[in-house]
């Protein structure tokens, strides 16, 4: 592999030199934009790569689907697809991971919002003593599905914020599965 082809693995790589790349750490993410830096070996056998945050090599190359090993050059070997075919998925699993990422804190805000409007709303009916029984028993099922709802999410979050691609995986298949059934 040349330092050209990982840059074609890592989303917003970009050679800043000839034969040098830089990139967001695809591991850690990095706000800079230039946390991991990869090159060329001067004798052409290896890409030398770092990320300045310190996150193990190792670790970095398999957040892109590829293995330590592949950082290395061999004329006797051919291209791997398979290789390319699951740094191309893991893209992909970053790419659905960070949408729903965020996607997640978008309604965790607006599920504390409903919670909360709900607990005011229930406070107002106690203080004035005012609303009928069907209409607190529809706050408190509000109030209720809020609170199992930002649960679920929190458990969500959790997995989709760790490093272990393993969870973003389950939680993909999982909501993949709801959506189906649904």
């Amino acid at each position: 592999m040349r330092a050209a082809d990982l840059s074609r693995l890592i989303e917003g790589a970009r050679e800043y030199r000839p034969g040098k790349y830089h990139a967001p750490c695809p591991l850690h993410g990095g706000k800079s934009g230039t946390s991991f830096a990869f090159e060329d070996a001067e004798d052409g056998s290896k890409v030398l790569a770092i990320c300045r945050a310190g996150c193990p090599i190792e670790d970095v190359v398999r957040s892109v689907g590829i293995e330590l090993g592949d950082l290395f050059s061999d004329t006797s070997r051919n291209r791997d697809p398979a290789a390319e075919h699951r740094a191309l998925a893991a893209r992909g699993l970053e790419r659905w991971r960070s949408v729903s990422l965020n996607d997640v804190c978008v309604l965790f805000r607006d599920l504390e919002f409903l919670a909360a409007g709900a607990a005011n709303l229930l406070s107002l009916y106690q203080e004035t003593n005012t609303g009928t029984a069907e209409e607190r028993d529809e706050v408190w099922n509000r109030l209720a599905f809020a609170y199992h709802q930002i649960s679920r999410l929190e458990s969500d979050f959790e997995r989709l914020n760790s490093r272990d691609r393993g969870d973003h995986l389950a939680v993909w298949r999982e909501i993949r599965e709801a959506q189906n059934a649904a």
